[in-house]
């Protein structure tokens, strides 16, 4: 009985040591976790409050954006607006710009939204960057004023080649009169943004040196279906 009764109590001693050991690694497991959320959590309030949209007074306009840039016979123009933040601008360094092109974030009035281009804050800490975010036409909703209302006749300007389009003139404008001084254009966008981060690249390569497109879809589906799949 004792040699059995031994082998229990050394059984019992080392149950509780693996106990003891699974319960400190998983604090120790829970603790690392705990602090990379922190972290994560912190970059994207920093990130929040780098491109948050929320304060009119930070908003600027450029108001010569043509309507129609395939039209020289159209001479209307619409008011374009965006943010700049030099927080961590360097002498020399490139400029980012995140485009706009989901939701209503320009629409004033609305809750306090911030651009969703949190990788671009990341990356504009490490290089250096200017960065700048733009509106994207129509989705200012009713602050929108290209057009007098949304009727179908007035929908004709809504397409990605004339948002491309303004992305294009009003980086020909603001790097001649506010930025002369930049090195190199990177342009970011995530899902519909992301995929005119991608064209902008494409068609205007004279302009932007580079794109950052996530989750971006660049080729055109009937049906789409994997629009409706979770990743």
């Amino acid at each position: 009985n004792k040699p059995n009764r031994a082998a229990m109590m050394a059984s019992v001693c080392g149950v509780r040591w693996l106990c003891s050991f699974l319960m400190v690694g998983t604090a120790m497991a829970w603790q690392r976790h705990h602090e990379t959320v922190q972290r994560l959590w912190n970059e994207l309030q920093e990130a929040e409050t780098t491109l948050d949209l929320s304060d009119p007074s930070k908003i600027q306009k450029y108001c010569d954006q043509k309507l129609d840039h395939f039209d020289p016979q159209n001479p209307k123009t619409w008011c374009q607006r965006f943010l700049t933040n030099a927080t961590f601008e360097k002498p020399g360094g490139p400029a980012f710009i995140c485009i706009d092109g989901e939701d209503y974030p320009w629409q004033s009035g609305k809750r306090p939204y911030t651009m969703a281009c949190n990788n671009m804050v990341q990356l504009a800490k490490e290089f250096g960057a200017i960065m700048l975010a733009v509106e994207h036409r129509y989705y200012g909703g009713a602050d929108f004023d290209g057009v007098p209302d949304f009727t179908t006749k007035n929908l004709k300007y809504l397409t990605s080649r004339q948002a491309l389009a303004d992305l294009n003139q009003f980086w020909g404008w603001i790097s001649t009169t506010s930025l002369p001084a930049v090195s190199e254009v990177v342009v970011f966008g995530g899902s519909y943004p992301g995929s005119l981060s991608a064209w902008a690249r494409k068609l205007y390569p004279e302009s932007f040196r580079a794109s950052v497109a996530s989750s971006a879809p660049l080729l055109a589906q009937a049906n789409f279906v994997g629009y409706n799949d979770v990743v």
